[in-house]
Parts: structure tokens; C-alpha cells; sequence
């Protein structure tokens, strides 16, 4: 009788232990599915949990405003580019990661164009014409950056904003920066995304090692476009090829279907301002208010134009001015011209930015 009480405890307390534990083929095994974010400022995510193995769940990814959603990575693996998602569930515990980006980039192919004002009827620093070769492709804001994105960073900096001059603040274009403002937020942007910062403290171009280089195509993080990048791809990039011909302006030969300058900027009657960005015609590659709305920093100091072809050119290594690009709303035309330059000094505030970053 004692051996058969001992082995019926023994059995009692194997249940109790299956019962905790799990039984195989009986009780159904579950894991936990994490959801991560590249950065918690940028977006939400939801549908984390313990699930069934096999369990097909539904995960979502909710960019906050002034940010974009990209993909969704598994071990630093992309598994989908789709916001929402059904994610089946393995037989292991996994973590996803949701990828946020800052605005949208178009990528622009290199290639060969004439630089400067082919017409001869805007101002003489927009001469001579000279052939720029660009080597490498690259990536180049949609749209110029807003106060939605760089008021995130001035929030998570502990920053001071820059002034909207009581227009608004949103989706318009922000202004009121320096060279070193825009530098410092492209800085930001790639430490953000894990890359190699583009500047030195100086504003020297930095490659992805951290070194000092005069070649844009070793520079990894988000920078200013260069002032051939910023015609280029204004000028509607291989897309517009060969030139001449091509439009006046960024999109058209009429300014009033893709700018914003100082006889339209006055959209609600009450004075002339900046406007949301993206309301007017893009270019032929997607690229909007590149002629005007805000005048946009370029990378480069200032020089005039050489005569002979340029091979990547990023500017002169040093000057007393930086070049800028665009117009602006309160300008005339003439300014928002594809050809069109001026210059400005580094520490005066009152510009906006464009992003760009060389393809790797």
C-alpha cells in the first residue's frame, strides 16, 4: 500500500509540474513578440505581446508628425517596408524594430550637365556656364525641412526654437537659421540614424571614418547639398537631360505653377510670407519649392564660376560667404531662376535648409 501511495504522489506532482510548465502536445507553446523603435521621439508602435506559435499578428508602426516610416528590421535584417504588418509568429522570442527617417528623399542619379545661367539675363555670378560632372548618386530632400522636424530637434537638444515671425509653424518651411543652425541639425539627424556625422565643429566635411576629406563621395551622413547637387537635381537631374533645354525654374518656365516668391506669397491677404511646403508643382523629379518659398543653405563658400569642367566639386576650402540657392517669398523671379545664386554670411539667420547624403 505504502509503494503505491508513494507512486501516486509521484504522479500528482508530475501533473502539477506539467500543469506549470507546459505539456508538449497538449499545452499550445507561446513566445514574446518586443517591438522596438530606432528612435522613441520619431513614432509609436503597437501589437507587442505573448502569442501562440504560428499565430499570424497584426503590427503597427505610427510615424509622429515631420517623420516617415521606412521598414521594419529583425536582427538589423529589413522583413517589410509596410506600416502595418501580419507577423507570423516563430518558435522563439523575437524583437522587431520599427524605422523612422526624417521627411522624404528623392535619389538622384549622377551624371553630366552645364552649370549656370545658359540665357544671360540674371546676374553675372551666374556665369560662365562650365560642364560639372557628378560622379555618384545621392539622396536629396522631397521638401525643404519644416518646423515639425526641426523643432523635434530642438526639443530633444533642449534647444531654443527658431522665430516663425508669427506665420505659423508645422508644415512650413523653417527659417531663421545660420549656416552652423543647419549643419548642426544634419549632425543630429545622422547620429540619430547611426551614421557618421558629415561636419567637424568647424564645418569641415568629415568621411565615414571621422577624417577631414575634400571627397563628397566618402562623406556617409546627412549634409547640405553642394551648390552643383542643388542645381542638378533643381534643374530635374538626369531626368531633364540632355541640357539645354530646361525650365527656368525648378518644374516649369512659369514660376507661379512651382514657387512661392514676392507676387503670390501673399496666398491669405495678409502679407507676404512662407508657405506649407508642397502645395505647388514639383519638379520632374518630385522635388518641391525649389524655387522659392526659402532661400536654402548650400555646402559650399563661395567663389565665382571657373571656366573649365568640374568633376564633384564641393566649393573652395575657405571664404567669408556661403552660397545659397532658391529665392524666397519675398523676392523677385529673377532669384528663384534654376541658375540663380547669391551668398550670405555663415552666421546670419534667416534661411532655411534642404537635406541631401551621398548613396553609399
Amino acid at each position: 500500500m505504502k509503494g503505491i501511495k508513494g507512486f501516486t504522489l509521484i504522479l500528482v506532482l508530475l501533473m502539477l509540474v506539467m500543469m506549470l510548465v507546459g505539456c508538449p502536445g497538449r499545452v499550445p507553446a507561446t513566445y514574446t513578440l518586443t517591438l522596438d523603435r530606432n528612435n522613441n521621439a520619431w513614432g509609436g508602435v503597437s501589437g507587442g505581446g505573448t502569442y501562440l506559435v504560428d499565430q499570424s499578428v497584426r503590427i503597427e508602426a505610427t510615424p509622429y508628425q515631420g517623420y516617415h516610416f521606412l521598414n521594419w528590421t529583425l536582427e538589423g535584417t529589413a522583413i517589410s517596408g509596410d506600416a502595418v504588418y501580419e507577423y507570423t509568429m516563430p518558435r522563439e522570442n523575437v524583437t522587431l524594430v520599427a524605422n523612422f527617417v526624417v521627411g522624404e528623399m528623392v535619389r538622384v542619379e549622377g551624371g553630366t550637365f552645364q552649370m549656370g545661367d545658359e540665357i544671360g539675363d540674371i546676374r553675372e555670378e551666374s556665369r560662365p556656364v562650365h560642364q560639372v560632372t557628378l560622379t555618384y548618386d545621392f539622396w536629396i530632400g522631397k521638401y525643404a525641412v519644416t518646423f515639425d522636424e526641426y523643432d523635434a530637434y530642438c526639443d530633444a537638444m533642449g534647444i531654443s526654437k527658431p522665430y516663425d515671425n508669427d506665420w505659423g509653424r508645422g508644415t512650413r518651411p523653417v527659417i531663421n537659421l545660420n549656416w552652423f543652425d543647419a549643419i548642426a541639425y544634419c549632425n543630429w539627424l545622422s547620429e540619430q540614424n547611426g551614421l557618421s556625422p558629415a561636419y567637424d565643429s568647424e564645418g569641415t566635411l568629415l568621411n565615414r571614418d571621422g577624417q577631414i576629406t575634400d571627397d563628397i563621395t566618402q562623406v556617409e551622413g546627412y549634409r547640405l547639398p553642394t551648390e552643383a547637387e542643388w542645381e542638378y537635381a533643381a534643374s530635374g537631374g538626369h531626368q531633364a537631360l540632355p541640357i539645354p533645354p530646361r525650365f527656368l525654374y525648378a518644374g516649369s518656365d512659369h514660376i507661379d505653377e512651382v514657387g512661392w516668391y514676392r507676387e503670390n506669397s501673399d496666398a491669405e491677404g495678409t502679407g507676404r510670407k512662407t508657405q506649407p511646403v508642397g502645395q505647388k508643382r514639383p519638379n520632374e523629379l518630385g522635388l518641391y519649392d525649389m524655387s522659392g518659398n526659402v532661400w536654402e543653405w548650400c555646402h559650399d563658400w563661395y567663389e565665382l564660376y571657373p571656366t573649365e569642367a568640374k568633376i564633384n566639386p564641393i566649393g573652395p576650402s575657405n571664404g567669408r560667404t556661403r552660397v545659397v540657392r532658391g529665392g524666397m517669398w519675398n523676392f523677385g523671379e529673377e532669384h528663384c531662376r534654376v541658375a540663380g545664386r547669391a551668398r550670405n554670411d555663415p552666421v546670419n539667420r534667416y534661411l532655411g535648409l534642404r537635406l541631401a547624403r551621398t548613396c553609399p
